[in-house]
């Protein structure tokens, strides 16, 4: 990927509509999918759609800028397996904040098998927030996604050891009580979670996995307003699930929009091995909480998104997504 619109040759048609299609496949914050397309010369841009920012959940608009590079990875993986090299630019109008990159289509190059099996991935890879399957995740998939991370310049933090795990549940308890105490974040939590069926964006209930246990220190959020999509066919909580801290070494937004890309590879890379994945993302967007979870994870970073990845039971709900032709603008 380079870092400059000019770097590389463009040459020949590109097929944008497909580009856009696994745009809106990307996962969002409450699946706000706070995203916009325009074209410019020989490309695109990705912008952000501020209407769809949730202040009160995300105050400096961190995750918007996350999902939003989850969704440009999503797009370099559409562009190269139509055999052309992706050429990205992040945040190239410093006076335009909405402008979050530029994506256009270099010299011809035929995809890698990383790229082919990711970009299948796209459409298959779901949000799983019902508990996992007890099986640990074996150790050669725990190093795929790692190196699926540092491919985006992240850093990734498998939390195993028991110590650490209390520590995090601990963290994940504080956030959520931090945030339940909120009016705001609870009015924001109750207009995008257990949407109507049909609404195209939004966290619908049969998407919301189970209501949080009494027993399960990891799922403390409701998704499902008041309306679980179903029962249990399996464990009714997780005991010790693999979570996987992603973090950056700075936190300005164009390392948001690489964490929201490693984030994305690291979940594509997951669904392409068979496993389940979802984000907990509640210790991120409380400050003395995110502090105190950089110090978990080892080093001097940030940190700023939490994967949870484990064997799921069976496919998960889908999650609505935007008519790709709205996105234009």
């Amino acid at each position: 990927m380079s870092a400059s619109p000019t770097a590389l040759p463009t040459d020949g048609p590109f097929d944008p509509a497909e580009l856009l299609v696994a745009l809106t496949a990307a996962p969002s914050l409450h699946n706000t999918q706070p995203w916009r397309v325009r074209r410019i010369d020989r490309g695109l841009q990705l912008r952000s759609d501020m209407r769809r920012w949730l202040p009160a959940t995300d105050a400096g608009a961190r995750e918007l800028r996350l999902s939003c590079g989850a969704g440009l990875l999503n797009m370099r993986l559409a562009l190269a397996v139509q055999g052309r090299r992706p050429v990205v630019e992040l945040l190239p109008d410093r006076t335009d904040p909405v402008l979050l990159a530029t994506i256009r289509p270099g010299v011809p190059v035929d995809p890698t098998p990383e790229d082919v099996a990711l970009a299948a991935a796209i459409p298959v890879r779901h949000s799983d927030r019902r508990p996992f399957r007890p099986e640990p995740v074996a150790a050669l998939h725990r190093h795929l996604l790692r190196r699926a991370a540092e491919r985006e310049g992240a850093w990734l933090h498998g939390v195993t050891d028991p110590v650490e795990q209390e520590r995090l549940r601990d963290l994940l308890d504080r956030a959520h009580r931090a945030q339940s105490a909120s009016p705001a974040f609870l009015q924001e939590w109750e207009a995008w979670t257990g949407v109507a069926d049909g609404e195209p964006r939004g966290v619908p209930a049969r998407s919301g996995g189970l209501p949080p246990g009494e027993n399960d220190a990891w799922m403390l959020r409701d998704f499902t307003g008041g309306v679980p999509g179903g029962e249990p066919d399996g464990p009714e909580f997780d005991a010790s699930p693999l979570v996987l801290v992603i973090s950056t070494p700075h936190d300005l937004p164009t390392a948001h929009l690489r964490a929201g890309q490693a984030m994305q590879r690291v979940l594509l890379t997951a669904t392409a091995l068979g496993l389940a994945s979802s984000v907990l993302s509640a210790p991120v967007e409380v400050g003395h909480v995110r502090r105190e979870l950089g110090r978990l994870a080892g080093r001097d970073v940030h940190p700023q998104i939490l994967v949870r990845v484990g064997h799921g039971d069976g496919p998960p709900a889908v999650t609505p997504r935007v008519d790709p032709a709205r996105l234009w603008g």
